[in-house]
């Protein structure tokens, strides 16, 4: 009965390490693509260059960092939301320089998503789409 229990510790154990582990997004092509009031959707986007990055997001999903070969930023989470849609989630953020952004994290199509929206005029709202390369927890 002692081994059980003590098994059963371990499992809860492990099970909780797990659950609190950061989230790694590896990217190597972006494409960005700017808002189209005429067919009201993303449009127009540009060549899908290649271009490698990291997202962190951080255990609790509270925070995102990307690292690119020339800058480093943070993304601090104020709104997390599951879309049932497309089995994802959304982010809203605030970056460290105090733009605001939204975030969508869709492993199932290897995509994440930057959208820049709700500017005076819809001409300056874009996206910039991410391919996810890898993924992976630590």
């Amino acid at each position: 009965m002692k081994k059980i229990l003590t098994l059963i510790c371990v499992m809860f154990f492990a099970v909780s390490i797990q659950a609190q582990t950061a989230q790694n997004i590896s990217t190597n092509y972006k494409q960005t693509c700017y808002w189209s009031k005429s067919s009201a959707a993303f449009t127009d986007c540009g060549d899908n260059k290649e271009y490698s990055s990291l997202f962190k997001i951080n255990s609790d999903a509270t925070m995102f960092y990307h690292t690119t070969n020339d800058i480093k930023s943070t993304y601090y989470v104020s709104k997390k939301n599951y879309l049932s849609n497309c089995d994802c989630y959304s982010y809203d953020v605030i970056s460290d320089v105090g733009n605001k952004y939204t975030f969508i994290v869709d492993l199932e199509k290897n995509q994440l998503k930057i959208m820049s929206l709700n500017h005076s005029s819809t001409d300056d709202d874009y996206m910039i789409l991410f391919k996810v390369k890898s993924n992976w927890k630590d």
